[in-house]
């Protein structure tokens, strides 16, 4: 077999002479390059390309200046950096912008507005407005006065014979005592049974010769008594409480449920629940009666108007301010004499262990007692309550008299420490009495 030698290999002479060729060329190339890179023309060409390549390397690094800012950017960056200042600014706006639509909604009495029950046609009083509270208090009684006085018949629960004759000494054929006898359900129940059938029930003739006509329901007012203890909690006796307890919640509870609800559901009426609000906003130390009694009344009003809503019953829940109920008849000094000589006997009919560890500081408290400005007159309150009467669609809460929506307002939103400051005695207090310790 014939063997072809590598010096006369076909393949072998073609790549020997292209690499022959390629060397040539890069020789060439060489040569050509060093020969234009040392002219001056090229020089030239290059310190141009180098300079705009500079100047567009810093426009990249240093890019224009952006525009000024707005007016919207400058005043939202100021509120930013005074965060505090803004903040204080809205409170004291929002809180004066609240307080002047409370002041002329609830306190500027409408004087267009004519407050006046129905009458029949014979121009006989056709509504009936029953009162559950003790006449023996101030704000009842003027309440009852000026119900009579806007054509109501009014009625008033009445627990014994002096209270009645407190009621008949109203000398208004209108005003009416209704007695409810004795704690028991059944009794209540036909003292409410009594009253449906002889009052609601009878037709009635304004005067002899008129057209009979039936008498309807306007509405229920509970008015739980408005006194409660002061003192600490352990001082406090447990017939006390339970006297409280049911004077204040359990008793308007008795009577809700031992039919005047079914008078109220049958005349298509309503309820009105009247409670302090001011401490129980506070929730100051020495106060635990008022705070617990109207916290539970709170609830129930709350837990009766979503039972009651269904069936069309409004339940209206009076949050009550502070008002004055005897304008002019006392000065603030003789208040603050009346308000030591409390306090001196509350504190004398303690234990001396008690007397001992909170004295001093009950002592302190009386600030609170102290009115640093007027209340609200009553006439607030009547057209609050004639209103939510009348109105078809009554609000669930109404907050009547001066402080009863500023105090809840500013224990909701200010923190516990804050609000405990500023239920703090004033530092130029009076001198703490020591009579006392001697008795």
């Amino acid at each position: 077999m014939y063997t072809m030698s590598a010096t006369h290999d076909p393949m072998e002479k073609i790549l020997d002479t292209f690499y022959d060729w390629k060397g040539q060329g890069v020789q060439v190339l060489n040569k050509t390059v060093d020969t234009i890179t040392s002219t001056d023309a090229y020089q030239k060409v290059a310190g141009l390309v180098k300079n705009a390549d500079r100047n567009s390397i810093s426009t990249l690094i240093n890019p224009p200046p952006p525009p000024p800012p707005s007016l919207w950017e400058r005043v939202t960056d100021w509120v930013s950096r005074h965060k505090l200042l803004v903040s204080a600014i809205a409170t004291v706006t929002v809180s004066g912008s609240l307080y002047y639509v409370y002041t002329v909604t609830y306190h500027q009495p409408s004087r267009r507005q004519r407050r006046r029950a129905k009458r029949a046609a014979n121009n006989g009083r056709t509504e009936v407005v029953l009162i559950a509270g003790s006449p023996a208090e101030p704000i009842t009684r003027l309440l009852a006065v000026d119900l009579d006085r806007r054509g109501f018949v009014v009625y008033w629960t009445t627990s014994s014979q002096e209270e009645e004759a407190i009621v008949r000494k109203e000398n208004s054929v209108d005003i009416r005592p209704l007695p409810i006898k004795g704690n028991e359900a059944s009794a209540i129940e036909d003292c409410i049974r009594k009253f449906n059938q002889e009052v609601l029930s009878v037709p009635v003739v304004a005067f002899p010769g008129a057209e009979p006509y039936q008498l309807s329901l306007a509405g229920v007012i509970v008015v739980p008594d408005l006194y409660f203890p002061a003192g600490p909690v352990e001082s406090i006796r447990a017939n006390t409480w339970s006297d409280l307890m049911y004077s204040k919640l359990l008793g308007p509870v008795f009577l809700l449920s031992g039919g005047l609800l079914d008078l109220v559901r049958r005349h298509n009426s309503r309820v009105l629940l009247l409670t302090p609000t001011i401490m129980s906003s506070l929730k100051p130390a020495f106060h635990a009666p008022e705070c617990i009694s109207s916290a539970a009344l709170e609830s129930m009003a709350l837990c009766m108007h979503r039972e009651l809503k269904p069936q069309g019953i409004p339940f209206v829940h009076l949050k009550l301010g502070s008002f004055d109920v005897a304008p002019g008849r006392s000065s603030p000094g003789s208040h603050a004499r009346q308000v030591a000589t409390s306090i001196r006997a509350d504190i004398l009919s303690w234990p001396e262990p008690i007397r001992a560890l909170y004295s001093r500081a009950y002592q302190a408290s009386a600030h609170l007692h102290s009115p640093r400005t007027t209340g609200s007159s009553m006439r607030v309150l009547n057209h609050a309550v004639f209103d939510a009467l009348t109105q078809d669609k009554p609000k669930r809460v109404w907050y009547v008299g001066r402080g009863s929506y500023a105090y809840e307002w500013l224990t909701s939103w200010f923190s516990e420490s804050a609000v405990t400051w500023l239920l703090q005695p004033p530092s130029q207090s009076a001198p703490i009495e020591r009579d006392w310790e001697t008795v």
